[in-house]
Parts: structure tokens; C-alpha cells; sequence
């Protein structure tokens, strides 16, 4: 019975609760149908925004690209793109303690219309904590007028009360440690939910096609990434030419279901 009953919710979640047609990627914006709808989701046909680490001029008025920032970044305001903001107490140089007062002044002085989620502090591969940190500051970043996300880690897609109310934040950022488990069935279905109610949906550590083209499949708005800092000449035209690959996927008309079993065969 529990299998019948998941293979259904399933199959449920391939059309759009909106205006009813067929969305197996979840592309269609969360109010979608709505005559009064005011889109901050990803567009139906697109791929999830590419958030650069590193905040380069070459990137900037390139289609499915964004920034996040930290404050190690400094306090200068950056125009444009869209951007995603993190604490940034996880580096390259290591671990250091969120640092509370500094971080929501910081936010402060950015560009609120262009900001698509400020997180709350994390513990990596750490849930309970997680929550513990996060919860006091989600209120404070949305005070701001930003729109807050809180970092999911490994355990809590399972277990409700190491996250907040869903009513608590604006955007699930998918954090922990491995590819195994941000592309697992357990975090789809939580991001299926997260969609549902009308959440912009993150995918953080995004260096590979594969955690890419998960991130898509699964309907995350954007994702995050450091691979174009440790080499842009070779990194963002390799990060272009995924994009592009996945855009005409994302176009190809779906086939009956007997071309596509012809289509295996032959391969």
C-alpha cells in the first residue's frame, strides 16, 4: 500500500497544480494561473540561475547567471544581477563563528530588489544545530526586507523539527556534505513540497554537470558554485556550454512514450 500510495504522489507532482498541464521538471512559477501572479520563481523552459561565487564582470548581463555574496566580500554594493546572499563562515581559509551584528549590517547596506535569499547560519552536516542557529535570525534578515533562507542538512528532509515552520522562511537552500544525498529522493520530495507552497528553492555546491542537471530535474530556482574562481578562463566557458546543453533539454518536446523506448534500443 505505502508503495502505491508514494508511486501516485509521485506521478501527482508531474503537473502543475496551477493550470493543470503537464510539468515534470517543476518549472512552472508557484502562482502560476493566478491572474494577479507576480513571478519570483524560475520560468517555465529555463534551468535554475547559476550563482557565481566570485562576482566578475564578465558575468554580468549573462542569462542564468547571478552572484552570491558573502561579507568577506566587503561592503560595497554591487549592481545587478540577481544575487543570493550567505553568511560566509565557511571558506577556503575555514570555519569561523557567525558573526551576527556584522552580517545583518551588512545586509543591510546591500540591494534589496535584486536579493533572491539572505541564509541563516548553518553547522554543516549538522541538523540539530542548524536549527538552533537559524532560527533566531530568519525574522531579523526578512526585517530587513530580504528574503530568507534556511540551509537544510543531512537528517532534517525526514524529520520536521529540525527545520522551521514552513511559514518561518522564504527559500530552502540544500546544503550538506555529499552529492548523494542533495540529489536523494528524500530532499526531491521536501523540495516538491517547498515548491508547492511557493518557495524559491536553492541548491548550494553546485561544481558539477551532475549536481546540475539534478538541481534542474528536481526544480530548484538556482544553485550556487565556486568553480568559476579557481580558473575563469576555462570555467565559465565550460559553465556556458552546460547551460546551453541543458536549456535545449529543457526545450526538446517530450516524446510518446514508444519513441522514447525506441530511442533506448537504438542507443
Amino acid at each position: 500500500m505505502a508503495n502505491t500510495t508514494t508511486k501516485a504522489a509521485d506521478e501527482a507532482t508531474d503537473y502543475c497544480p496551477g493550470c493543470g498541464e503537464h510539468d515534470p521538471l517543476g518549472q512552472h512559477p508557484h502562482d502560476c494561473g493566478r491572474e494577479d501572479s507576480t513571478i519570483h520563481a524560475r520560468a517555465k523552459g529555463s534551468i535554475p540561475m547559476y550563482l557565481s561565487g566570485a562576482v566578475r564582470e564578465e558575468l554580468r548581463g549573462l542569462k542564468h547567471m547571478g552572484f552570491m555574496r558573502t561579507p568577506n566580500m566587503g561592503n560595497k554594493v554591487e549592481p545587478g544581477p540577481a544575487w543570493g546572499a550567505d553568511t560566509g563562515c565557511y571558506s577556503k581559509k575555514g570555519v569561523k563563528a557567525f558573526n551576527e551584528a556584522k552580517y545583518l549590517g551588512w545586509l543591510s547596506r546591500q540591494d534589496a530588489a535584486t536579493c533572491l535569499f539572505a541564509t541563516a547560519p548553518d553547522r554543516v552536516g549538522d541538523s540539530r544545530a542548524t536549527i538552533e542557529l537559524a532560527r533566531p535570525v530568519l525574522p531579523k534578515i526578512r526585517a530587513l526586507g530580504l528574503p530568507a533562507a534556511f540551509i537544510l542538512q543531512e537528517g532534517a528532509e525526514f524529520d520536521p523539527s529540525l527545520r522551521p515552520e514552513w511559514d518561518e522562511f522564504d527559500c530552502l537552500f540544500i546544503g550538506g556534505e555529499t552529492e548523494e544525498w542533495k540529489l536523494s529522493k528524500g530532499v526531491a520530495a521536501l523540495v516538491r513540497e517547498a515548491k508547492a507552497r511557493g518557495k524559491w528553492v536553492h541548491m548550494g555546491r553546485v561544481n558539477t554537470l551532475t549536481r546540475y542537471r539534478g538541481a534542474l530535474a528536481m526544480g530548484c530556482d538556482s544553485v550556487d558554485g565556486t568553480m568559476i574562481a579557481w580558473g575563469p578562463s576555462v570555467n565559465i566557458p565550460k559553465l556556458r556550454n552546460w547551460q546551453r546543453k541543458m536549456v535545449a533539454q529543457v526545450k526538446q518536446p517530450e516524446l510518446p512514450l514508444v519513441a522514447r523506448v525506441a530511442r533506448r534500443k537504438a542507443a
